[in-house]
């Protein structure tokens, strides 16, 4: 049985995931051979961030979305990251989940949002990862 056909070809592609999903995440941006249009990290940047700079240097089209807490290691590496795109002159956005609105997703290609929240609840409470996926450049919404 055969799922995909050989004349499928890939859409836009979106990765997102938790915590120790960053090194899944970075390993398929450098050697996946499939063109990714969008990361999603929640809670997750505790390393590799070369990898993420990198694919963010490659196109100026991708997106890139970091939630973060103050607890678990992604603090330290997301201020790393947040402060070396600055070295480099690429634009990004830095708000408190408190303050984001679906048209900061909508007028940002790199955006870090801290949360007071705890690490295993900021998937869901609140529902953060609809609340990114309403507002992707890659999705269409369906009629």
């Amino acid at each position: 049985m055969h799922v995909i056909s050989a004349n499928d070809r890939t859409g836009n592609v979106i990765l997102a995931g938790h915590s120790g999903a960053y090194r899944v995440i970075a390993n398929i941006l450098q050697n996946g051979n499939v063109p990714v249009n969008e990361v999603i990290l929640f809670d997750a940047l505790y390393a590799d961030t070369d990898k993420f700079l990198t694919w963010l240097t490659v196109a100026g089209d991708h997106r890139f979305i970091n939630l973060y807490t103050n607890n678990g290691g992604t603090f330290d590496e997301t201020k790393d990251m947040m402060r070396r795109l600055k070295n480099v002159n690429i634009p990004e956005d830095s708000v408190e989940e408190t303050e984001l609105t679906p048209g900061v997703l909508q007028n940002n290609k790199i955006i870090f949002i801290h949360t007071l929240h705890e690490h295993n609840d900021i998937i869901q409470h609140p529902d953060n990862f609809k609340l990114f996926i309403d507002n992707s450049p890659f999705l269409k919404k369906l009629k």
